[in-house]
C-alpha cells in the first residue's frame, strides 16, 4: 500500500511517488521556439519541513546548487578553447605555442576558475609590473598571452 502524499503544497512543488516513497520536486516550465520545456530539481528534504521550505526558496531563487550552470567566462575555459581552435594553431610555429602554453600554464594555476570579467585591466598592470620589475620579458609575455585571450573572449570563442 502506497503511503499518504504529503500535505505540503506551494506553487512549483511537485511530488512524484519514487522507490517507495514520495519525493519533491521544485518543477519549471517554460516555453522554447514553441515548445514547452521543463526543469526538474530534487529536493533532498530528509522529512523535515524546514529543510524542504528552504531548498524550495533556494530553486525558486534560481540558487539551488543543482541548478548552477558552469562559468563559461573563466580563464580556464578561455585557454581551453584557444588550444582547441585549429585556425589559431595553425597560424602559430611550435616554439611560440611553447611559449604561450608556458604563460598559460602559470595563469590557470592562479586563476584557472576565476571569472575573465572581473579581471581588470589595473589589476593587470599591478601583476605585470610587480613580475617586470626581475623579468621584464616574462612580464611582457604574460600581458601579451592575456590580451590574446582578452580578444579571443571579446570575439566570442
Amino acid at each position: 500500500m502506497k503511503p499518504s502524499k504529503p500535505r505540503i503544497t506551494k506553487p512549483r512543488l511537485v511530488w512524484r511517488f519514487q522507490k517507495g516513497r514520495w519525493r519533491p520536486y521544485h518543477r519549471t516550465t517554460w516555453t522554447e521556439d514553441g515548445k514547452v520545456r521543463t526543469r526538474s530539481v530534487g529536493l533532498d528534504w530528509k522529512n523535515d519541513p524546514k529543510e524542504l521550505d528552504r531548498l524550495y526558496w533556494l530553486a525558486q531563487a534560481g540558487k539551488h546548487e543543482a541548478q548552477a550552470t558552469p562559468n563559461k567566462y573563466t580563464w580556464r575555459a578561455c585557454i581551453e578553447a584557444w588550444r582547441q581552435d585549429p585556425t589559431i594553431q595553425q597560424k602559430l610555429s611550435d616554439g611560440t605555442k611553447r611559449n604561450y602554453r608556458r604563460t598559460m600554464e602559470a595563469l590557470l594555476e592562479k586563476n584557472g576558475g576565476k571569472d575573465m570579467r572581473d579581471t581588470t585591466r589595473q589589476a593587470v598592470r599591478a601583476a605585470v609590473g610587480a613580475i617586470a620589475a626581475e623579468a621584464p620579458r616574462k612580464a611582457k609575455g604574460y600581458a601579451q598571452v592575456i590580451s590574446l585571450l582578452w580578444e579571443l573572449r571579446r570575439h566570442g570563442a
